[in-house]
């Protein structure tokens, strides 16, 4: 059997109602799509920051390895430095211990010699008959000390003989410590 006919308002109001369900479909549909892009500059939000973050902590991390370079090549010119006043300290010690075992041996050298003047005067004086005695009236010859040796003159210039003199008479005056004239000593023999 057919179907009976609708008639205008039924079909009016059914269209009516399948336009509102899908009115009320297409509102529920905008809703949910707002909920997605917000949910989405919400993400794009937090990925812009994590990025930040990620960002200073590479600057940071760059500034760190900068200072830790920087620190690295300090210390090391620090030790640099260190070395090279040892090694000149060392130089002058060397060069003190030389000079002063060259003036021992020219000291000893010298006393040696004076012995054996004294032996051939000895010898001389023992083969020549006896003189007979002074007279009353000579004084005896005054004996001049021996004269201590001097030592050789340094391998350096004038220029720096003339400074390490005037250190050594600032030394002598007490106007500078045994450690500062070594020190001052050794840089003045390392100089140029």
């Amino acid at each position: 059997m057919p179907e009976p006919q609708m008639t205008a308002a039924e079909s009016a109001a059914e269209a009516k109602t399948e336009a509102q369900q899908k009115a009320q479909a297409a509102e529920q549909a905008e809703a949910e799509a707002q909920q997605k892009a917000q949910a989405a500059a919400q993400a794009a939000d937090e990925a812009r920051q994590k990025a930040q973050a990620a960002e200073q902590a590479k600057t940071k991390a760059l500034e760190a390895k900068a200072d830790e370079t920087q620190a690295e090549a300090a210390a090391q010119a620090e030790e640099t430095k260190a070395q090279a006043e040892a090694e000149a300290q060392k130089k002058a010690i060397l060069a003190e211990e030389k000079r002063a075992a060259e003036a021992a041996a020219a000291a000893q050298a010298q006393a040696e010699a004076q012995k054996e003047a004294a032996l051939e005067q000895k010898k001389s004086a023992a083969q020549m008959p006896p003189e007979p005695p002074p007279a009353p009236e000579a004084k005896p010859a005054a004996i001049e000390p021996a004269r201590p040796a001097e030592a050789p003159p340094l391998p350096v210039s004038t220029d720096k003989e003339a400074q390490l003199q005037a250190l050594l008479e600032k030394y002598k005056a007490d106007q500078v410590t045994p450690a500062e004239y070594q020190t001052e000593r050794a840089k003045i023999i390392a100089g140029p």
